[in-house]
């Protein structure tokens, strides 16, 4: 990851944290180094698990459906128009 993007993700993380915080929830951030890497391959293990995907570009959000059946929702208006496409191919 360049620096530029390093900082970045370091200045969002603080502000997310932070945020937390202010609702007396702790977070814990991972931007870079072996916190990163372990963070990636949990998720992209979670990720391989899910059965079902709902993109709603319209609203900037995408909904996944893992495993177990529980959702989640990703805030991304990237991310939601780019799974848009493939999403209306079934």
């Amino acid at each position: 990851m360049e620096a530029d993007q390093r900082a970045l993700a370091r200045s969002v993380a603080e502000r997310v944290v932070q945020l937390e915080e202010e609702l007396e929830a702790s977070g814990h951030a991972a931007t870079e180094g072996n916190a990163l890497e372990s963070s990636r391959l949990i998720l992209m293990e979670w990720i391989q698990g899910l059965i079902g995907v709902i993109a709603s570009p319209a609203l900037g959000r995408v909904t996944v459906i893992d495993r177990n059946g529980r959702q989640s929702t990703i805030a991304s208006p990237h991310l939601a128009f780019d799974l848009s496409a493939a999403v209306n191919k079934t």
